[in-house]
């Protein structure tokens, strides 16, 4: 229990008494403000990590569902971003998704593309999940779809880059 001194004017009691009010408004603001989410995604944490001088980010994740059950897809936006200031030539994306429920999804191909010295690099992407008997509908799962994405190249000095992108499809 708050004890005023009897000493003070009341208006200097009645600014303490305002104080208290104005800082215990303040203090659940504040919570609240450090516990909300950041970013772009839908219903999901955030997915971001680096592989050297790149840095990468999976922004702008959708899952929609087929009206018959028969499929679920996603799609989503890996965003590459150079922080050491050399151009970087990717020529392969290999990538792969993995569940123990469904058939192993593994695939390479050329990929040419260019990432300018501390700029960004934008790849939309859509994986689909196909069940593997038709007959029982998407394979119910606890556990999400593990997504993997490897860009490799060189940058503009000749080292090899390789950017190693993994997250869950949940």
């Amino acid at each position: 229990m708050a004890r005023f001194d009897a000493a003070r004017p009341e208006g200097e009691r009645e600014m303490r008494g305002s104080r208290l009010r104005r800082c215990c408004g303040v203090v659940p603001l504040l919570f609240l403000a450090c516990c909300a989410t950041t970013g772009t995604e839908t219903g999901s944490r955030a997915r971001r990590g680096a592989s050297r001088s790149v840095a990468w980010e999976v922004i702008d994740m959708r899952k929609d569902v087929a009206a018959d059950g028969q499929q679920i897809s996603w799609r989503y936006t890996i965003v590459l971003q150079e922080r050491s200031g050399h151009d970087v030539r990717f020529v392969k994306h290999s990538r792969s998704f993995q569940h123990e429920n469904l058939a192993p999804i593994a695939t390479e191909s050329e990929f040419q593309r260019q990432l300018a010295a501390q700029s960004e690099l934008r790849v939309s992407w859509m994986f689909r999940e196909h069940p593997i008997d038709a007959s029982r509908g998407v394979v119910q799962r606890g556990a999400p779809i593990r997504a993997w994405h490897r860009f490799e190249g060189a940058d503009d000095s000749g080292e090899p880059v390789t950017v190693d992108v993994q997250f869950d499809l949940d």
